[in-house]
């Protein structure tokens, strides 16, 4: 766990830890060497860094983003490095996140093997618990990462993906018996994967791009030679507003994994929380399933409550809410149902019922072409309407509502093109005398 930033031309963070736990949960120690994690930095989906022996609880792998590979003898509290003679530590980006050591995985049925995945480099074995490696192959240009890393009937299925969001990424089996590496990618030019093995069934496999949705899901039951994509779609049963919003449209893949007892259902891990399926080879259909609650981090740029109003929040990356019983989930997005973070929401002194609201499509904070994000309610926050004739400059920041007229409103953008542009180069403050509709 740990959120460290990219160094830049600076020292090397390490504020990040590994947290062990011997009781189920209950309690936690940390190790006594602390990592540079950055667990909310690029490439941060699909690799698995850490792994546990099968057999063995004492023995622990760990992958780094810039300091290479960690081997545990005694449960993850101390830490040695395999020499990067012998396992480098990957791509290494100065002002970015680093890919590093992409994954690393045990093979369940034989815990002294085991694999790493080096960005940039090659994938690496180990036949002797991870004490000695050796490369297994193939040779990756710089622009590539063997992600992922699923071992079943001690084959190996690998994702390499590309680091820089052109090159093409593919679906690779390695067979450690006969030594070779086969492509198994669906006819596609993605950049990213992920892929499921079914453990009864290795030639039963589902594959996801860098989304779950419908067009970027495909199923295969002779080992990846054919492949079929079925048709998606999703349902919440608990929480209305995911249901309510366009998260249909891009599933964020974090890793998707067969059912360890059930071997015709999978679980998927996605930017909301958790999903599953059933019955995945069955039909034309595949239904994704919300079944987490309270697993998505909400993190609230502004919260207001007036009077016997129900309370309303801007949200990163889903608006914001208007919470109309504190006991259950709201029912829909604030405003509409598009990504999009919620930075600011105001009301009128002298009319609470005018509530305003501001937001940034943060996927496209680059993107001259993306749509200003803020709208006005007139009834609490019950329903919106979208300022009209906006500027690109219009993103994010700060909106004020004035207490003597309630279409009197001041809105202070936050940047445009650079995190920094704000501070040499402020953007104008925008205002509107007629509610919204001209600036």
């Amino acid at each position: 766990t740990g959120d460290d930033a990219p160094p830049g031309n600076g020292e090397l963070s390490r504020t990040g830890w590994i947290l062990v736990s011997r009781d189920g949960g209950a309690s936690w120690v940390r190790s006594r060497r602390p990592f540079h994690i950055s667990g909310n930095g690029a490439f941060r989906q699909r690799s698995e860094r850490l792994a546990v022996s099968p057999t063995d609880p004492n023995l622990v792998l760990f992958g780094s983003r810039r300091e290479g590979l960690w081997r545990s003898s005694d449960g993850g509290l101390n830490w040695e490095q395999v020499p990067e003679s012998e396992v480098p530590a990957g791509v290494q980006r100065s002002e970015e996140a680093s890919p590093g050591i992409s994954f690393v995985s045990f093979d369940p049925e034989d815990a002294s093997v085991a694999y790493a995945g080096v960005s940039g480099d090659s994938v690496y074995r180990s036949s002797n618990g991870g004490q000695s490696w050796t490369s297994v192959g193939p040779q990756l240009a710089e622009e590539f990462g063997a992600f992922e890393g699923t071992v079943v009937d001690g084959l190996l299925f690998v994702s390499m993906n590309g680091l820089d969001g052109a090159a093409v990424g593919s679906l690779q089996r390695y067979d450690p018996e006969r030594g070779r590496w086969s492509d198994i990618t669906p006819e596609s030019d993605r950049t990213e994967w992920s892929v499921a093995v079914q453990p009864t069934q290795p030639d039963h496999l589902i594959a996801m791009d860098s989304s779950g949705s419908n067009g970027s899901v495909w199923r295969s039951t002779n080992g990846g030679r054919t492949w079929t994509q079925p048709e998606i779609s999703t349902r919440s049963p608990d929480i209305g507003w995911i249901d309510a919003s366009d998260i249909f449209t891009w599933l964020s893949v974090g890793r998707v994994l067969f059912d360890p007892v059930d071997p015709d259902q999978i679980w998927f891990a996605e930017g909301m929380g958790v999903w599953t399926a059933r019955s995945v080879f069955s039909g034309d259909q595949l239904e994704l399933v919300v079944t987490s609650r309270g697993i998505e981090e909400s993190i609230v740029s502004d919260l207001l409550a007036v009077g016997t109003s129900s309370p309303v929040s801007a949200i990163a990356d889903r608006q914001g809410f208007l919470h109309e019983n504190l006991d259950q989930y709201p029912r829909l997005p604030l405003v509409d149902d598009t990504f999009a973070g919620g930075t600011d929401v105001d009301y009128s002194g002298g009319d609470p019922t005018v509530v305003a609201w501001v937001g940034a499509e943060y996927q496209r904070y680059w993107d001259d072409k993306r749509e200003s994000r803020g709208a006005i309610s007139r009834d609490g926050g019950a329903s919106f309407s979208r300022f009209e004739n906006l500027s690109p400059q219009q993103f994010g920041g700060n909106i004020a509502v004035s207490a003597g007229d309630a279409d009197n409103l001041v809105w202070q953008p936050s940047y445009y093109l650079s995190a920094w542009e704000y501070t040499d180069k402020p953007k104008s403050t925008f205002v509107t005398t007629d509610g919204g509709i001209n600036w």
